[in-house]
Formats: C-alpha cells, structure tokens, sequence
C-alpha cells in the first residue's frame, strides 16, 4: 500500500505561503522508507538540516499543528557553555561532584 509523505525544507522557513515544501509516495508506512522516497525525489544522499518529513497517516491523526511543523524547520540553538567562576566553585573530591549533579539534577 503507498503512503503519501509530505516534507517540509528549513529553507523554506521564510516562505508562509506554503506549508509543505513537497511530497513522494513511498511503497510502505514506514518512516524511514518515506525519508528514502523524498531523498529519492530531492536526488539527495543525505536529506538537508531540520528537514521535516510527516506521513499522510501522522497528518490525517492530528499530531502536527500548522505552528508545530513550522517550529519543526526552525534551526536549534546550542545551549551556552557554562563554566566555573573561579577554581573554588569546582568540588574537590567525587562525593562533592555528585553532590553537585544532584543539586543540578544530572544525577
């Protein structure tokens, strides 16, 4: 059974005209065979950076949201490195390091 997947380029983040920037049929409802099918129909080793690609069956169930797609596309931001102020603020001994991380909650 074919299944219809729609995508969605970050290049197209500028354009509010159009939601989806195409689509490809691929044979199955598998994602990854549906990321094959638009690298396919883009001639494309490797699909572009925060390319978004949603099956007919993901739309028609209501789980994407016109802004959702939309933020979708959006490059991400790495978090700011944080560093210690002074050589104090790095604990000495493994118990402080987790003690730490807890009260961070990495642990």
């Amino acid at each position: 059974m074919a299944t219809t997947f729609y995508y969605r380029l970050a290049t197209d983040n500028d354009n509010n005209f159009l939601l989806w920037s195409g689509r490809a049929t691929a044979s199955t409802k598998d994602h990854t065979d549906g990321v094959q099918a638009v690298r396919d129909s883009l001639m494309v080793k490797k699909l572009p950076k925060n390319t978004l690609v949603v099956s007919e069956h993901e739309l028609q169930s209501g789980q994407w949201s016109t802004q959702r797609i939309k933020e979708a596309t959006l490059p991400r931001r790495k978090a700011p490195k944080v560093y210690a102020k002074t050589v104090a603020d790095v604990p000495t001994s493994f118990d402080d390091v987790q003690a730490m991380m807890k009260k961070l909650g990495l642990a």
